[in-house]
């Protein structure tokens, strides 16, 4: 079952040993992880099976999503410097 993981959703996905076998050595050659590789893969096929519109505005969805993410996160961080700055 899909759970939150941050701002993405984690789920658990079995493959067949052979078959990973495959993904891994495909992701070392392009200099991958192969969770990240198995993700490209996945998002990439997306469009075979969802409507090319749906999948760009999920995309744009999650970069926004992103965008927003690393604001928060480069504000934290001027915030946590701007104090000890001021201590």
């Amino acid at each position: 079952m899909p759970r939150p993981h941050g701002k993405k959703i984690y789920c658990q996905v079995l493959i067949d040993p052979a078959r990973y076998q495959l993904i891994e050595q495909q992701a070392k050659r392009e200099g991958k992880r192969t969770t990240g590789f198995i993700r490209e893969i996945v998002y990439e096929n997306l469009e075979q099976y969802v409507d090319a519109d749906l999948v760009r505005k999920a995309q744009e969805s999650d970069d926004t999503l992103w965008e927003h993410s690393v604001h928060n996160r480069v504000l934290g961080r001027m915030k946590k410097k701007a104090e000890r700055l001021a201590s």
